[in-house]
């Protein structure tokens, strides 16, 4: 195909999952029947252009690598992910007679993670419940309260 995919969109599902849909190119861009589509998704920094749009800023590395998901639907899951992390997500279409253009990439985020925020938590209180002034850890905070948010928070 000489033209990408179309309104490439991404939502959040949660801390470690992006739910990316699109429609197929053009028709006049087509060049044949479409088999599958390939969504390339990686770590990105966020950058902003002149208008204040925020856009991906990409650069394959051995850190973060491009990573390749094939499909023959027009959404797909994308799973295993960071929390709370932007991703750059491009699509390409391709025929029998090869891989299509690449779309424009779309800035999306994974949602935060509750573990981290009960880790947070519990560094914050531990930390203020050391001092003999004022001790929370004791009134606000017991051991088992934290292990019961970690198994509430987690899925």
């Amino acid at each position: 195909p000489s033209l990408p995919p179309e309104k490439i969109s991404c939502t959040a599902t949660s801390s470690e999952s992006l739910q990316i849909t699109w429609d197929d190119p053009g028709l006049e861009g087509r060049h044949g029947i479409i088999q599958g589509y390939k969504v390339m998704h990686q770590v990105s920094d966020s950058v902003s252009d002149s208008n204040g749009l925020t856009l991906p800023n990409s650069q394959e590395s051995e850190e973060f690598p491009v990573e390749t998901k094939l499909t023959t639907s027009k959404t797909t899951g994308l799973h295993g992910l960071r929390p709370w992390t932007n991703y750059s997500v491009s699509v390409l279409a391709f025929t029998a007679m090869g891989d299509g253009k690449l779309s424009q990439p779309i800035l999306c985020q994974t949602e935060e993670d509750g573990v981290y925020l009960s880790l947070l938590l519990y560094v914050v209180f531990f930390t203020l419940s050391s001092s003999s002034y004022f001790p929370l850890y004791d009134i606000f905070f017991p051991p088992y309260f934290f292990l019961l948010r970690i198994l509430l928070l987690t899925k």
